[in-house]
This record gives C-alpha cells, structure tokens and sequence, in this order.
C-alpha cells in the first residue's frame, strides 16, 4: 500500500484558484453556453421562412390530380431500366 506522501491530493471541480482568484469550469461552461446560443440563431435564421417555402407562381402540389402509384411504377422501370443497362456495359 502507498505511504501517505506517496498520494495526491483530490480537489473538487467547482473550488476558484486561490492563487488567481478564476473559477475556470465556470469560465469554461459560461463559453460554451455562449457558443451553443449562438449556433442555435444561426440554425434559426438557416430556417426562415423564405428558405423553406416555394410561393411562386404555377408551383402548387395541393390538390394536385396525379396517380402516384403510376409515377412509382415509372420511376420503378426507369431504375431497372438503369440497371440492366450497367450489366451489359
């Protein structure tokens, strides 16, 4: 077993330097706070309005009268289509 000079001595996290008077962790999660806010209002201004939604004119998708299924199948054909055509190659 270690003598007792043989050991170091444990110090909590949240003690403020007595030497320079700095709680660095404090310090340390006041930063990160700062930088977390400020990605969070980039990442919010990213995501204006403007960004996300198409209000032009003619471009609409609501109410739209198509056959999906059809256009499944389409797209379906042109993949295998696609693929037979990389086989022969």
């Amino acid at each position: 077993m270690p003598d007792a000079k043989d050991q170091v001595p444990v110090e909590e996290d949240e003690v403020v330097s007595e030497e320079t008077n700095v709680n660095a962790q404090a310090e340390d999660e006041q930063v990160a706070t700062k930088s977390e806010v400020n990605q969070l209002k980039s990442e919010a201004a990213d995501l204006d309005e403007s960004n996300i939604i198409d209000d032009s004119p003619g471009v609409t998708t609501r109410g739209a009268k198509v056959d999906a299924t059809k256009q499944e199948r389409e797209i379906d054909a042109a993949v295998d289509a696609a693929a037979k055509a990389d086989e022969q190659s």
